[in-house]
């Protein structure tokens, strides 16, 4: 399938060995009159009972310099719009849930190609509207889309604010039952520090648990962290790895050997606010 659909994951450049250079380096550069962006970076799929995939990617994306699109929304748009477009198109080739496939997905950037990059994705920006073209490089087949702003906006809820869907929030269902006086749900807050992302859990089943904190690893809008075991943990399991995907919405997503457990959080206040 050689499509240009839209779903979404770029890891952090603080994983890499020299990111002190990386943070100091600039992403956009100024070729005549337009802001560009050119990255390149090996895609991987690892899933239980597939062959594994792997494949080059080179990156260009570009907008004038009339100041219709700001550097910081081109810098974000690049970044979600690249990731979304290689991920939908690896994803349509595997039949398992978006949380799974994302867990088995990884992008390695390149600081340079290594010979001819397999794919090549091209992404214009104006005022306007957005077109994404892609060039098989072993076929020299090419598939073009293109959208308006208004559209891609209403359709895709990513551009709400002209501000990309965030992963910190709080995702909660805790709920109390007067007739019962028993509490149920879960409640998720992500929240971020200069040591990475993490992940707040407090869950209910009768009981109220106690909160629990956890590291979590982003891609994009996938999350997967794993609770530590706590003594007074309720409606959660301890010591398995939770694999979810953030919307504009909430938070949805499984603990592993628990898929018939989905939980779909609502994005919003805390219960306890």
């Amino acid at each position: 399938a050689f499509a240009v659909g839209l779903i979404l994951s770029i890891p952090s450049i603080l994983n890499a060995q020299d990111w002190r250079e990386k943070l100091a380096a600039d992403l956009v550069v100024h070729i005549d009159d337009k802001m560009v962006i050119e990255k390149y970076s090996i895609e991987r799929v690892n899933l239980p009972g597939y062959a594994p995939v792997e494949f080059q990617v080179k990156y260009h994306t570009e907008t004038p310099h009339d100041g219709a699109i700001s550097r910081d929304n081109f810098v974000d748009f690049s970044a979600y719009y690249g990731a979304t477009i290689i991920q939908a198109m690896l994803a349509e080739d595997y039949d398992v849930s978006a949380a799974a496939f994302l867990a088995a997905y990884e992008s390695e950037d390149l600081d340079a190609p290594i010979g001819t990059p397999d794919l090549e994705i091209s992404i214009v920006m104006t005022g306007e509207g957005i077109q994404v073209e892609i060039r098989n490089t072993l076929t020299n087949e090419v598939s073009r889309s293109t959208e308006t702003w208004e559209p891609l906006s209403v359709r895709q809820g990513v551009l709400e604010s002209q501000n990309p869907v965030r992963v910190t929030g709080i995702y909660s269902d805790l709920v109390y039952s007067e007739q019962s006086g028993d509490m149920r749900g879960t409640e998720i807050m992500i929240s971020y520090s200069e040591a990475g992302f993490y992940a707040i859990v407090q869950g209910a089943e009768g009981p109220l648990g106690c909160p629990v904190v956890a590291p979590a690893v982003v891609n994009e809008l996938a999350i997967q962290f794993t609770l530590p075991p706590a003594p007074c943990m309720f409606g959660v399991p301890s010591g398995i790895r939770f694999l979810g995907v953030v919307s504009a919405d909430g938070l949805r997503g499984h603990f592993e050997g628990y898929e018939d457990w989905e939980l779909e959080l609502p994005r919003g206040q805390s219960y306890w606010q």
